[in-house]
């Protein structure tokens, strides 16, 4: 019975078994049926066992007529007409409802897979061990090196465009050019590719494959392209390697062969042909030849011998999609990775359901991600297996900051089991943006890798559905295409740790715990993926960078500098610079031109340019070495208007000592001079405030802003409902810019249930820059909520912004009744010799201030005549004259350090965090403060003092 059916339904085998080929395309297309209805279908399967279903899994053959019906249990096409589940009559879903196409199914994979076995054991028998390319350049112990071809510096690749007699390359006048563009060109754009085929090697490899496609023809084959394309019972495509036969003949009196022998063996190393037309893969067209990779000795018997090489290996794949456009690079990407070593990572048997990587990678069903023009990027394991990433292994605790695969040819490697190297977890990090612009998540993605030289051997890497061997450890533990974008770390499900008791549990098939458990992972805004290994590690591990301390020297209209000191065992730095907020205050995430993590090498100072006047941007800058990157130092910074008398300097404060601080600005266009005041400041108070309390789910005015939704349980607001309910990152809540300082600002708090953390970073604005002005994590998640107090805002703001960012799963903050309290009459009085004094650069050492005490400093240009808008009041403290011995039980604060993490026993006090140079660390600190990097420290709260060593 079912004999019969796989040559009615189910194609089986390629001549005498491929060894590998792209799987079906796994979107659905619709078909019109011969009444004019149209039905959604598919295709499941590859060259090896692939069916038609309806999107609801009915199995459905093209009948006489040229129209689609149902198949039977049987294994029979029905008389009855396949519709679209919505467009099914009363009658044909009772008739359907006696049907078992699941069952069908597996009967019909059994049969066909039997049959496939067979070929593949009778060619097994005869295959003998491919040749390694070249030797080991990393240690092999864990046999990941399954090179073929030599995959390193420039190597020339065998290319050939061939028309049938009825049928010719269509899709572009000049077929040759266009191919050549396609597999070569640098920057190649076309029916929105992010690059050529060379582009795709050029990235995926960091550079270090570099392919030279030689491309040949159109030439014409003597035969159809249904000959070619023709099947023998459950044999597809069975004359498919006579097509290769025919080109290689036709081309060998004008081709030099020897060329293509690129490791010296006496084999050219691979044919790759274009054919012209459709492709079987995605259109399931039965007389067309499905996309595959195969050697010739199994097809014809015997290899093809020119110029005194043999041509055995080749690789095919079709011109044109079923969407009528040209296919892209996508299958070519695929079947060529064959060509280097690389295995199919889907389940070739289609047997046992295993849940293979699907999008996320080139070797399953990645090759049709943005129309088949963008695959995906070699994963951690594809570089490493062909020798183009060295993955760093962990063996002790450390922090680790990870740049995407995209940007950074770096992943990190835990072993399983000290029995088996061959079985190891690969840590990658994975952002949507260029060639994985359509993967389904973004974050870090956990590779489980288990080597079986057999399982490589014969293509059957992920045919165990209980124990596939290069497998994604899924985040939210969920096996489904519709949750792919939670298979990531953190992803959708906000997924914060990786442990022996986590679901996935970080074990070995052995179900072995490994030791080295991942929590605290994150991903920042620029696609960073930041964890900590077995708790993290600290400034004395080999891993550790120290972040980079950098400051912006020129900032002008169009363009700022920013420089730095070098950083003890940094290679090199990179940078991120994004738009801060947009003109209506809302923030914006959009990085500067390439400014993305973008590689500086090693340089310690960088112009940015062309941007926006009077825009405030955020630089994110990072060290790294071979081994890790630093945390990222955030610098705000503004640029100022193309007036000097619009604009207004940037004062900060650099080494504060007790009688003395340095105090510097940034440059404004066309000043002669400035004029500096340092003064003690006195604020009267003030009975004026403006509340939001959100009544009516509205703010106060159309100048606030927020970004989040509404909560109107009880318990879960303040004095009345609603309150704000920020759940994702970036969601936020902004004041208007007012015209008088802000003093202080309260507000009512509560996350969605105790054990889970936020944290709420807090900004200010002077109406003209963005600068941090504290970090809050102590947030209760009780009914009760937590009231809190954000005081000691800097002199000179008008502006104030919440924004949230989660720190556990499940972590949603409530906000209500947020009182902006102004300040009131403010008196400054200049110290002596500081009144407005005359400087001639843009930086001056202030000298005989008293120990101990605040200060405010401003300053503004003067030029041709004009001055500009006077900078915001800086305010600095001067030092204490502490010692180590100055700090007493009287005034010693209670203060803990977990691997530079600053905590106080008093969760509720605001602190201070000080170098021992008096420069601020961090101010208005309420739980928990991450130090930047390792050294001595200042903290203070109120009176009472700590040094702290890290």
């Amino acid at each position: 019975m079912f004999k019969k059916v796989l040559t009615l339904v189910c194609a089986g085998m390629l001549g005498v078994s491929a060894a590998y080929a792209v799987p079906a395309d796994p979107r659905p297309f619709t078909v019109t049926q011969p009444d004019g209805t149209t039905l959604t279908i598919r295709i499941v399967g590859d060259e090896f066992f692939h069916c038609l279903m309806t999107e609801d899994g009915y199995l459905v053959k093209k009948a006489s007529d040229g129209g689609y019906n149902y198949i039977d249990d049987n294994g029979e096409v029905m008389s009855l007409r396949a519709a679209n589940a919505a467009d099914r009559s009363e009658s044909v879903k009772t008739a359907l409802l006696a049907l078992n196409p699941a069952q069908t199914f597996s009967e019909l994979k059994a049969t066909t897979l039997a049959t496939s076995k067979m070929w593949n054991t009778q060619k097994a028998q005869r295959m003998a061990a491919p040749q390694r390319a070249n030797g080991d350049e990393y240690d092999n112990s864990d046999g990941h090196d399954i090179r073929v071809f030599p995959t390193n510096g420039e190597q020339n690749v065998l290319v050939v465009c061939v028309n049938f007699s009825d049928l010719k390359f269509s899709f572009d006048p000049d077929p040759h050019s266009a191919m050549t563009r396609m597999m070569n060109e640098v920057g190649y754009s076309e029916y929105g590719a992010s690059g050529s085929s060379y582009d795709f090697y050029y990235a995926s490899s960091a550079g270090q494959f570099l392919p030279k496609f030689d491309v040949y023809g159109p030439i014409t084959l003597p035969s159809s392209y249904s000959y070619y394309g023709a099947d023998r019972g459950s044999e597809i495509d069975f004359r498919a390697a006579e097509m290769i036969r025919d080109a290689i003949n036709i081309l060998d009196p004008d081709v030099d062969f020897t060329q293509y022998d690129r490791n010296g063996d006496g084999y050219v190393d691979n044919v790759y042909v274009f054919y012209a037309g459709y492709g079987q893969a995605d259109t399931g067209m039965e007389n067309v030849i499905w996309p595959h990779a195969f050697q010739l000795q199994y097809a014809l018997g015997a290899p093809i011998e020119v110029d005194g090489v043999k041509v055995d290996k080749y690789a095919t794949s079709n011109e044109i999609n079923r969407d009528d456009s040209f296919d892209g690079i996508g299958t070519f990407c695929h079947e060529f990775a064959h060509v280097l070593g690389l295995p199919d990572l889907y389940e070739t048997s289609y047997s046992s359901g295993a849940f293979t990587p699907g999008e996320y990678s080139a070797m399953d069903s990645g090759p049709y991600n943005g129309d088949g023009y963008v695959p995906p990027i070699f994963s951690a394991y594809e570089r490493y297996a062909l020798e183009w990433l060295n993955p760093v292994v962990i063996d002790q605790p450390m922090t680790i900051n990870m740049a995407p695969l995209t940007r950074a040819n770096v992943a990190y490697k835990i072993p399983a089991s000290s029995k088996n190297p061959k079985e190891y977890f690969l840590f990658e990090n994975r952002q949507q943006e260029s060639w994985d612009s359509y993967i389904p998540g973004h974050g870090m993605l956990v590779w489980h890798i288990d080597f079986d030289s057999n399982k490589w051997f014969y293509n059957t890497v992920n045919n165990s559905a209980t124990h596939q061997c290069v497998d994604i450890e899924e985040a939210d533990n969920a096996l489904t295409a519709q949750t792919r974008s939670g298979d990531t770390f953190p992803g959708t499900s906000n997924i914060f740790e990786f442990t022996g008791k986590s679901r996935p549990a970080f074990r070995n098939w052995a179900n072995e715990i490994i030791d080295y458990p991942i929590t605290e992972i994150s991903e920042s805004v620029d696609g960073v993926i930041s964890m900590k290994v077995n708790g993290g590690g600290d400034e004395n591990s080999p891993m550790y960078v120290a972040s980079p301390k950098a400051k912006a020297t020129v900032i002008e209209s169009d363009k700022f500098t920013l420089q730095w000191d070098a950083v003890a065992g940094a290679d090199g730095y990179m940078l991120t610079v994004y738009a801060f907020e947009d003109s209506d205050g809302a923030e914006l995430y959009g990085h500067v031109a390439d400014y993305l993590t973008k590689d500086l090498g090693n340089i310690t100072s960088i112009e940015i340019t062309d941007l926006d006047s009077e825009q405030a941007y955020v630089a994110r800058l990072y060290a790294y070495n071979r081994y890790n990157m630093s945390a990222a130092q955030e610098i705000n910074i503004s640029t100022i208007s193309d007036d000097m008398t619009e604009s207004a300097p940037m004062i900060n404060v650099g080494k504060v000592e007790t009688n003395a601080a340095e105090l510097w600005w940034t440059a404004l266009p066309d000043a002669e001079y400035y004029e500096l005041t340092v003064a003690t400041r006195t604020v009267g108070e003030s009975n004026e405030s403006e509340i939001a309390s959100f009544d009516g789910k509205k703010l106060p005015s159309s100048q606030w802003y927020s970004f989040g939704g509404w909560e109107t349980r009880t318990g879960y607001f303040g004095e009345s409902a609603p309150s704000l309910k920020l759940s994702a990152v970036g969601d936020l809540i902004e004041t208007p810019v007012y015209d008088k300082d802000i003093r202080t600002v309260n507000l009512w708090t509560r996350l969605s249930r105790e054990n889970v953390s936020a944290r709420l970073e807090v900004y200010g604005s002077d109406g003209v820059s963005k600068y941090h002005i504290a970090t809050i994590t102590e947030i209760d998640g009780t009914e009760e909520g937590t009231n809190l107090v954000i005081d000691r805002i800097p002199y000179g703001t008008r502006q104030v912004s919440l924004n949230y960012y989660y720190a556990s799963k499940d972590a949603i903050l409530y906000i209500d009744d947020i009182q902006v309290n102004f300040a009131g009459e403010i008196t400054d009085v200049a110290i002596d010799g500081y009144d407005g004094i005359r400087v001639d650069g843009t930086s001056h050492k202030v000298t005989g201030l008293a120990e101990n005490t605040d200060y405010v400093a401003y300053v503004k240009a003067f030029g041709n005549g004009e001055e500009s808008k006077v900078s915001r009041a800086l305010g600095f403290t001067t030092a204490d004259p502490l010692s180590v011995d100055a700090v007493t039980s009287e005034n010693r604060l209670a203060v803990t350090v977990d691997n530079g993490l600053v905590r106080l026993s008093d969760a509720t006090q605001s602190f201070n965090i000080y170098t021992v140079d008096g420069r601020v660390v961090a101010l208005n600190v309420v739980g928990q403060y991450q130090l930047p990097q390792a050294g001595l420290y200042i903290v203070k709260a109120g009176s009472k003092v700590a040094k702290v060593n890290w």
